[in-house]
Protein backbone atom coordinates (compact mmCIF):
# COMPACT_ATOMS: atom_id res chain seq x y z
CA UNK A 1 0.00 0.00 0.00
CA UNK A 2 0.93 3.20 -0.99
CA UNK A 3 2.54 5.10 2.18
CA UNK A 4 0.75 7.86 2.32
CA UNK A 5 -2.79 5.81 2.21
CA UNK A 6 -1.20 3.64 5.02
CA UNK A 7 -0.52 6.83 7.17
CA UNK A 8 -4.23 8.18 6.07
CA UNK A 9 -5.43 5.04 7.36
CA UNK A 10 -3.72 4.44 10.24
CA UNK A 11 -5.24 7.68 11.14
CA UNK A 12 -8.39 6.90 10.47
CA UNK A 13 -7.85 3.53 13.27
CA UNK A 14 -5.83 5.51 15.82
CA UNK A 15 -7.32 9.01 15.79
CA UNK A 16 -10.70 9.19 14.00
CA UNK A 17 -12.50 10.74 11.21
CA UNK A 18 -11.53 14.59 11.85
CA UNK A 19 -8.33 13.72 12.32
CA UNK A 20 -7.95 12.57 8.74
CA UNK A 21 -10.45 14.83 7.18
CA UNK A 22 -8.01 17.61 8.71
CA UNK A 23 -4.88 15.68 7.06
CA UNK A 24 -7.05 15.40 3.56
CA UNK A 25 -7.01 18.80 4.07
CA UNK A 26 -3.75 19.56 4.51
CA UNK A 27 -2.51 18.45 1.49
CA UNK A 28 -4.66 20.69 -0.33
CA UNK A 29 -4.62 24.72 -0.93
CA UNK A 30 -8.53 24.64 -0.34
CA UNK A 31 -9.88 26.23 2.92
CA UNK A 32 -12.44 23.36 3.59
CA UNK A 33 -12.82 19.66 3.28
CA UNK A 34 -15.86 17.84 4.61
CA UNK A 35 -17.93 14.89 4.34
CA UNK A 36 -21.42 14.35 3.70
CA UNK A 37 -24.30 11.89 4.05
CA UNK A 38 -26.64 11.88 1.52
CA UNK A 39 -30.04 11.39 3.31
CA UNK A 40 -33.09 11.42 1.24
CA UNK A 41 -32.34 14.50 -0.94
CA UNK A 42 -30.27 16.52 1.39
CA UNK A 43 -26.41 16.61 2.39
CA UNK A 44 -25.55 17.05 6.19
CA UNK A 45 -22.37 17.47 7.42
CA UNK A 46 -20.58 14.59 9.00
CA UNK A 47 -17.18 15.82 9.63
CA UNK A 48 -15.52 18.78 8.44
CA UNK A 49 -12.42 21.15 8.45
CA UNK A 50 -11.60 25.30 8.27
CA UNK A 51 -7.44 25.81 7.49
CA UNK A 52 -8.47 28.99 9.65
CA UNK A 53 -10.73 26.84 12.19
CA UNK A 54 -13.32 29.86 12.06
CA UNK A 55 -16.54 29.90 12.87
CA UNK A 56 -18.71 28.93 9.51
CA UNK A 57 -22.48 28.45 9.71
CA UNK A 58 -22.60 26.57 6.60
CA UNK A 59 -19.85 24.13 7.87
CA UNK A 60 -22.47 22.05 9.86
CA UNK A 61 -25.53 23.17 8.06
CA UNK A 62 -27.68 20.99 5.50
CA UNK A 63 -27.60 21.90 1.91
CA UNK A 64 -30.67 20.75 -0.41
CA UNK A 65 -29.08 18.08 -3.07
CA UNK A 66 -30.70 20.71 -6.16
CA UNK A 67 -28.45 23.78 -4.60
CA UNK A 68 -25.16 21.81 -3.88
CA UNK A 69 -22.23 21.14 -5.44
CA UNK A 70 -22.00 17.76 -4.39
CA UNK A 71 -24.80 16.64 -6.28
CA UNK A 72 -22.23 16.22 -9.57
CA UNK A 73 -19.40 13.82 -7.65
CA UNK A 74 -23.32 11.90 -6.27
CA UNK A 75 -24.04 12.29 -10.64
CA UNK A 76 -20.77 11.54 -12.39
CA UNK A 77 -18.62 10.13 -9.31
CA UNK A 78 -16.53 12.95 -9.32
CA UNK A 79 -16.55 16.53 -10.30
CA UNK A 80 -13.73 19.54 -10.03
CA UNK A 81 -13.86 23.03 -11.04
CA UNK A 82 -11.22 25.79 -10.30
CA UNK A 83 -13.28 28.31 -10.53
CA UNK A 84 -17.58 28.02 -9.92
CA UNK A 85 -17.87 31.52 -11.85
CA UNK A 86 -16.63 30.76 -15.56
CA UNK A 87 -16.96 27.10 -15.36
CA UNK A 88 -19.62 26.35 -18.37
CA UNK A 89 -20.85 22.87 -16.98
CA UNK A 90 -22.50 25.55 -14.18
CA UNK A 91 -23.79 28.39 -16.33
CA UNK A 92 -27.32 28.82 -14.99
CA UNK A 93 -27.82 26.08 -12.46
CA UNK A 94 -28.24 26.75 -8.96
CA UNK A 95 -25.42 26.34 -6.17
CA UNK A 96 -24.00 28.24 -3.40
CA UNK A 97 -22.77 31.22 -4.97
CA UNK A 98 -19.86 31.82 -2.64
CA UNK A 99 -17.95 28.66 -3.57
CA UNK A 100 -15.14 29.68 -5.85
CA UNK A 101 -13.60 25.98 -6.43
CA UNK A 102 -14.96 22.64 -5.83
CA UNK A 103 -13.16 19.52 -5.77
CA UNK A 104 -15.58 16.01 -4.91
CA UNK A 105 -15.42 12.27 -4.74
CA UNK A 106 -18.92 10.06 -4.61
CA UNK A 107 -18.55 7.92 -1.39
CA UNK A 108 -20.09 4.52 -2.05
CA UNK A 109 -20.03 2.31 0.48
CA UNK A 110 -18.79 -1.61 0.05
CA UNK A 111 -22.24 -2.71 -0.91
CA UNK A 112 -22.38 -0.19 -3.60
CA UNK A 113 -25.03 2.05 -1.89
CA UNK A 114 -24.21 5.54 -2.42
CA UNK A 115 -23.60 7.29 1.28
CA UNK A 116 -22.79 10.50 -0.14
CA UNK A 117 -19.44 13.04 -1.06
CA UNK A 118 -16.15 14.31 -0.18
CA UNK A 119 -15.07 17.10 -1.03
CA UNK A 120 -12.55 20.55 -0.87
CA UNK A 121 -14.00 23.79 -1.49
CA UNK A 122 -12.91 27.35 -1.23
CA UNK A 123 -14.12 30.90 -1.53
CA UNK A 124 -11.46 31.63 -3.41
CA UNK A 125 -10.22 29.89 -6.79
CA UNK A 126 -8.38 27.02 -6.03
CA UNK A 127 -6.56 24.27 -8.37
CA UNK A 128 -5.93 20.53 -7.13
CA UNK A 129 -3.49 18.80 -8.68
CA UNK A 130 -4.11 15.44 -10.85
CA UNK A 131 -1.74 13.46 -8.05
CA UNK A 132 -3.91 14.95 -5.30
CA UNK A 133 -7.17 14.33 -6.87
CA UNK A 134 -6.44 10.72 -7.90
CA UNK A 135 -5.09 10.33 -4.36
CA UNK A 136 -8.55 11.39 -3.11
CA UNK A 137 -10.39 8.82 -5.12
CA UNK A 138 -8.04 6.34 -3.68
CA UNK A 139 -8.73 8.19 0.06
CA UNK A 140 -12.05 7.52 -0.31
CA UNK A 141 -12.17 4.10 -0.23
CA UNK A 142 -10.51 4.12 2.86
CA UNK A 143 -12.74 6.69 4.69
CA UNK A 144 -15.92 4.55 3.67
CA UNK A 145 -14.72 1.66 5.01
CA UNK A 146 -14.09 3.45 8.10
CA UNK A 147 -17.52 5.26 8.16
CA UNK A 148 -19.26 1.92 7.71
CA UNK A 149 -17.14 -0.04 10.53
CA UNK A 150 -18.32 2.54 12.76
CA UNK A 151 -21.88 3.22 11.35
CA UNK A 152 -23.37 4.04 14.97
CA UNK A 153 -21.23 7.20 15.29
CA UNK A 154 -21.62 8.38 11.52
CA UNK A 155 -25.30 7.37 10.43
CA UNK A 156 -24.14 4.66 8.03
CA UNK A 157 -27.76 3.33 7.40
CA UNK A 158 -28.64 3.58 4.00
CA UNK A 159 -31.81 5.71 3.25
CA UNK A 160 -32.89 5.44 -0.42
CA UNK A 161 -34.43 8.68 -2.09
CA UNK A 162 -37.76 9.61 -2.24
CA UNK A 163 -39.84 9.17 -5.03
CA UNK A 164 -40.11 13.20 -4.87
CA UNK A 165 -36.46 13.62 -4.71
CA UNK A 166 -34.72 16.24 -7.29
CA UNK A 167 -31.66 13.70 -7.38
CA UNK A 168 -31.55 9.86 -8.70
CA UNK A 169 -33.19 7.22 -7.24
CA UNK A 170 -30.91 4.59 -6.57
Amino acid sequence: MDLRLAHLEWILKKEGLKPAVKYLNSRVPYRFTTVYRLEHDVFNVIETVDKLDEFNPNASSSTPYSQSLCRFPVLHGTFSTSDTATDPRLKGLCYPSAVGSYSGVQLTLANGDLYGTFCHYDFAKQVISHFEYQFLQLATTLITRHLQENASTYRVAYHPWSEQSSGPVR
